[in-house]
């Protein structure tokens, strides 16, 4: 791990994932972190996921609805956009425990 560069406390949790075989689970152990040191920080991530890119004027609408609604005036609300040009199963937002679902399809 010293030749990679890891610190040896990163390099001491790889060895801990590959002897218990959940390498393959590394993706979401960093999701999850990221999404720990964002509350840590007092940030509120929002998802967007729409069937065609927003127009600057609605996203900046929903940042403001959304910012309205679910963050207190100490937090930050960080948004990311995703297109989805396939039905999915379900289009949502979540922030901390809540999700609200704005799926629709005509």
């Amino acid at each position: 791990m010293k030749k990679a560069g890891f610190a040896p406390v990163t390099g001491n949790f790889l060895n801990v994932l590959a002897e218990n075989s959940r390498l393959n689970q590394i993706e979401k152990i960093i999701d999850t972190f990221g999404s720990l040191m964002a509350a840590h920080r007092g940030e509120v991530q929002a998802v967007i996921t729409t069937a065609k890119e927003l127009d600057p004027k609605i996203r900046a609408q929903l940042e403001a609805a959304i910012r309205k609604n679910f963050v207190k005036a100490s937090e930050n609300l960080s948004v990311t956009t995703k297109v989805c040009r396939a039905p999915p199963d379900r289009l949502g937002r979540a922030a901390s425990d809540s999700v609200t679902d704005a799926s629709y399809w005509i």
